[in-house]
């Protein structure tokens, strides 16, 4: 008797879990990797002239050197390994993911970066950082001027004279 119970109570539960229906699960969907978009850099290896002019970009600027140093505008932090070059990458990667262009004129060896809005555009050149491994924040001008005698970080305008 203890086996013919035993042999109903299992085909009672095979039953009942065959019976069991799953609704509303959803059905995988393949996502599309999104295709990723091309840096803007400054043009490696052209001449470009530099002119006058006042910077139009100097928020944008502090606010990526502010987000890559992990400190507020206008403070006095360091950069984790004291070399300019490795900010000067980082800054770069985090205003072109800003959508402007942006990069060293000479990669690896310039202390400036060219910031601009469109790849072939102006662009603003800024000494960000300070040899004695500090950030130099960028500031309005209002009087347009190129070069040191700008002053520090902003040193004036400039634009490929051929591009690509």
């Amino acid at each position: 008797m203890k086996k013919t119970i035993i042999v109903l109570f299992l085909a009672f539960v095979g039953c009942v879990r065959e019976k069991i229906v799953y609704v509303n699960v959803p059905t995988p969907v393949d996502t599309p990797t999104p295709t990723p978009v091309a840096a803007c850099v400054f043009p490696q290896g052209l001449n470009y002239e530099t002119f006058p002019s006042t910077p139009a970009l100097w928020a944008e600027m502090n606010a990526a050197m502010s987000k890559v140093l992990d400190c507020p505008v206008e403070s006095e932090c360091r950069y984790p390994t004291y070399d300019p070059q490795d900010f000067y990458s980082a800054l770069t990667r985090e205003l072109q993911s800003r959508g402007l262009c942006a990069g060293q004129p000479v990669i690896g060896q310039s202390d400036e970066i060219a910031v601009g809005r469109t790849e072939c555009g102006e662009y603003e050149m800024y000494h960000a950082w300070s040899f004695a491994g500090r950030p130099l924040w960028a500031r309005p001008r209002e009087t347009k001027c190129v070069g040191t005698s700008c002053g520090n970080p902003y040193r004036g305008g400039a634009r490929p004279l051929v591009c690509p």
